[in-house]
């Protein structure tokens, strides 16, 4: 049969039968590469789950069955296979209605299997848990639809799991490590906390008797494989790890081992029992529990060699690791298990964690006199860790006096350390006195300017600006400088990309607002505007970059210094104008997000004074615009933004003559209004909507005006009879 031709593609239905029969024996094939191959029929995925994705249940009813029986039998080999299959197929091909009736059968022989470490491979037995993972979860998922059957596998089956993992984790976590020719153990035990997490999080009451003891067993784990983890990962020469069996290029099984056991402690600790435990601890000087666990976490949130290699020449990766909550890593696994413990005791917690911090930078120092080259990294860790911390409950002036001091002095030999000075003075400036505050400030804005400076620490002092930005000192030490501060990162605009972009226009928006902007000068502002709408014309599907763009252009056009609003339109709105009337009809997000621009520009102005030939720029390309697209969102845009025009700069409205046709701005808003008014206009009830707003201030702002008093009638009968077809209250209100 040709490579190409899938079994899904194979009409004859015996042809097929006897294909999946061929599949299944050669599960139990001795060669462990024909027992997971999955170049048969196709590039992806194991042939046979492959045959299940088109054929089961309908074509091939017995195929559970038919993986069970292979589970239940003597052949290791048979079971290695089939495992292989079930872990595949139960992660999305099964619902939870057709996994619940085959659960007394298939745990029982899961149980077998795991319990059998003579016969099974441990990948073997982590495939079992992965698979019982996925079981926890459909328990939790139907537990309402089904409660009686959910309780009685929660009373009887988790039990016997529980105690089986109990035992399973007392075998010294040190053999797993010390095998040189694989760490397929490791595999296993991240599948056992895996397990241990999703139990505690779904069923936290059937665990609760069990949760200590489970507790202690994680963080002896942590205690036992730290070591390791520093000698492969942490150290920058560091051996290459082992990988699995399966997959020598596999080399990040011991990561993957503490993130496991760190998302476990952090919904342990979220739980009735470990809370009571923590609040306990802390009133006993927080020494059992409290501290252990936060050293433990600054421990593994050093930075690995990978990271410092990749964050060295990639800024974005470093910054989607250090300001995406969203972003799942060890060592973001690590810092939300401090922020949990905090969520118990804020105040306690930061306490205690003066404490930690303290013996944490005595270790970095004698590490560094002792000649070790990553003597920062722990350091860098637990100051990172200090900044999940709640600002106001954490003393940071000792660290601010002695400890950060130094560091911004290492040159550019530590880089990552060097930044993480900045940010963490920048975080707890308002523990600063002002000339401290401005020696810090002077500082970042030094690392700045120095062209030697490396990629990680300028990124740093870029984060390190808007934080100081914020504070309280702000108006009076910041402000002074902001000038120097806007050209600085002005040309960081132009060669920033993706999440550097966002930090520095967020940046840039932060020193921009201080002091009502009243610093900028039309000096500053033209070269900031020029590149601004260059970022913008690069980056114009981005959402999330032009959200912020839209808050600096208000900001801009806030500013009450003479010439500075004038100069941002003069710049801008020519160039937005065009955007509008050359982008094509597939090309609405150009349009949405120019006249989203243009409108934050009238946002910042103060009313009446939109600026000479303000509307003269923009009216032709929004009228001829709005009045042939039947877009929602450019619609919506189009018509928030003529709404603000009525209210700052009616007159300009009023004023204005379509250069084409000779017809009034009065004239073609009206047209507006009844193309979106009319029932037979392609989504005229969703155009419609935003209407009502700008009809209402059109009748306040230009109610007596000469043009519009002979029309008010007709469109008064308009909004009568439209009202009568209307189709939703919404649209009516």
């Amino acid at each position: 049969m040709a490579r190409e031709c899938t079994i899904t593609r194979n009409k004859d239905v015996k042809i097929k039968d006897r294909i999946r029969v061929l599949l299944l024996n050669g599960l139990s094939d001795p060669a462990r590469k024909v027992r997971t191959s999955a170049d048969y029929w196709n590039y992806e995925g194991f042939a046979l789950s492959t045959t299940a994705q088109s054929d089961w249940p309908d074509d091939c009813p017995n195929l559970l069955k038919s993986l069970i029986e292979l589970l239940s039998g003597t052949s290791s080999d048979s079971v290695d296979g089939a495992m292989r299959v079930f872990a595949e197929f139960i992660k999305s091909e099964i619902s939870e209605e057709q996994l619940l009736p085959i659960l007394r059968e298939l745990l029982p022989v899961l149980m077998g299997i795991l319990g059998s470490p003579d016969k099974h491979s441990a990948l073997t037995r982590s495939r079992v848990l992965s698979v019982f993972n996925q079981c926890v979860q459909v328990l939790w998922m139907v537990k309402d639809q089904y409660p009686d059957p959910v309780k009685e596998a929660i009373d009887v089956i988790l039990p016997e799991w529980l105690n089986a993992l109990k035992i399973l984790l007392d075998l010294d976590p040190a053999q797993d490590v010390a095998a040189t020719d694989n760490w397929d153990g490791v595999a296993l035990r991240v599948q056992i906390f895996k397990v241990i997490e999703r139990v505690t999080y779904c069923f936290p009451r059937a665990i609760s008797q069990g949760l200590r003891v489970f507790y202690s067993s994680a963080v002896f784990h942590l205690e036992k494989l730290l070591p390791t983890h520093q000698t492969y990962f942490i150290a920058a020469d560091g051996p290459t790890p082992p990988g699995s069996s399966d997959d020598s290029s596999e080399t990040t099984l011991l990561p993957q081992l503490g993130m496991a056991i760190l998302d476990f402690i952090k919904s342990a600790v979220r739980t009735k029992a470990m809370k009571e435990w923590v609040l306990a601890d802390e009133k006993e000087g927080g020494n059992q529990v409290i501290a252990p666990l936060l050293s433990l976490a600054i421990a593994w949130a050093q930075m690995t060699a990978e990271d410092e290699n990749e964050w060295a020449s990639d800024p974005n990766a470093f910054l989607a690791d250090d300001i995406d909550e969203e972003s799942v890593t060890l060592r973001n696994v690590a810092f939300d298990v401090v922020v949990a413990i905090e969520e118990i005791s804020p105040e306690g917690t930061a306490t205690i964690f003066q404490g930690v911090l303290s013996r944490v930078v005595q270790e970095s120092n004698n590490s560094r006199v002792n000649g070790n080259s990553a003597w920062w990294k722990l350091l860098e860790a637990g100051l990172a860790a200090a900044g999940s911390l709640e600002e106001d409950e954490f003393d940071a002036r000792p660290v601010l006096a002695d400890v950060i001091p130094p560091l911004l002095n290492l040159g550019g030999e530590l880089p990552f350390i060097q930044g993480r000075g900045f940010v963490f003075a920048s975080e707890f400036a308002d523990f600063l006195p002002s000339n401290l505050f401005s020696q810090y400030l002077q500082a970042v804005i030094a690392a700045l300017e120095n062209s030697s400076v490396s990629m990680p620490v300028k990124v740093s002092a870029v984060k390190a600006l808007q934080n100081f930005a914020g504070k309280s000192e702000a108006k009076d030490v910041v402000m002074p400088l902001a000038p120097r501060i806007c050209s600085d990162l002005t040309p960081f605009l132009l060669s920033a990309t993706e999440d550097a972009l966002t930090l520095v226009t967020d940046s840039l928006l932060a020193v921009i607002e201080i002091g009502d902007s009243q610093w900028l000068t039309p000096e500053l502002t033209a070269p900031l505007v020029t590149s601004l709408m260059e970022v913008w014309v690069k980056n114009v599907k981005d959402p999330i970059l032009l959200s912020v763009l839209t808050d600096v252009f208000v900001a801009i056009a806030r500013c009450p210094v003479p010439g500075v609003y004038q100069a941002i339109v003069t710049i801008a709105l020519p160039s937005l104008a065009s955007a509008i009337t050359q982008a094509t009809q597939d090309q609405s997000w150009i349009v949405t997000s120019a006249i989203d621009l243009a409108t934050s520009i009238m946002r910042g102005a103060p009313k009446g004074h939109l600026g000479e030939g303000f509307f003269n720029l923009l009216g032709p390309a929004l009228f001829g615009c709005l009045l042939n697209t039947e877009d929602r969102d450019v619609i919506q845009n189009g018509i928030e933004c003529l709404t603000l025009v009525i209210r700052k700069g009616c007159d300009q409205l009023l004023g204005f003559v379509m250069p084409q046709t000779g017809e009034s701005g009065l004239t073609l808003l009206l047209k507006l209004v009844s193309s979106l008014l009319t029932p037979s206009t392609s989504e005229s009830e969703a155009g419609g909507l935003f209407v009502g707003d700008m009809l209402v201030h059109l009748l306040k702002n230009a109610g007596k005006a000469s043009e519009l008093q002979p029309v008010i009638p007709d469109l008064i009968t308009a909004l009568v009879r439209r009202m009568e077809t209307a189709k939703t209250a919404t649209f009516t209100q």
